[in-house]
């Protein structure tokens, strides 16, 4: 038996369409705590991070907070779960004394993730990392990178980063 849709319709051909958007759900997930946990290899000091509720920009550098698509609280709870973090807008973990010069505030960093876009067996991630600054020449600086996944027997797996931003 296999399923398929045809012109919106459910063809049950090898599992009912119910499971489908379930399986979707839960790589959604998936891929999201991948990313996530990979953007802490960029952080510059370990400490606690925040995600956004709010979906980034897929593509763009920086993938900017705030102007995406917010994802179920649900979700965000969880990848905020998966690497010990928190959830918090980027307005709400910025201090900024004029309109170019914010620190974060509260949290080491700060992630903005898109929403995965999932093709068969793999899957890519704009993900954006905020972090206080080691120098004065700004106080935050950003990293924003590509996020290419694969799906492998032990889940999905990050098999190539392609920097996009860096301040």
């Amino acid at each position: 038996m296999r399923t398929g849709w045809v012109f919106g319709a459910c063809l049950a051909l090898v599992y009912p369409c119910s499971t489908i958007g379930a399986q979707s759900e839960t790589d959604t997930l998936a891929i999201g705590i991948a990313a996530a946990r990979a953007m802490l290899g960029h952080q510059y000091s370990k400490g606690s991070i925040s995600i956004d509720p709010v979906q980034g920009v897929e593509g763009h550098a920086p993938s900017n907070s705030g102007v995406g698509k917010i994802r179920a609280a649900s979700h965000t709870t969880a990848l905020a779960r998966a690497i010990s973090g928190s959830v918090h807008r980027y307005r709400d973990v910025t201090n900024c004394r004029a309109r170019t010069r914010c620190a974060l505030t509260g949290v080491a960093a700060h992630l903005v993730l898109s929403a995965p876009r999932i093709r068969g067996d793999t899957a890519s991630v704009t993900a954006t990392i905020y972090q206080n600054a080691p120098s004065e020449r700004q106080l935050i600086d950003y990293e924003t990178v590509i996020l290419t996944f694969a799906r492998t027997p032990r889940g999905w797996t990050v098999v190539k980063e392609d920097q996009l931003g860096i301040s």
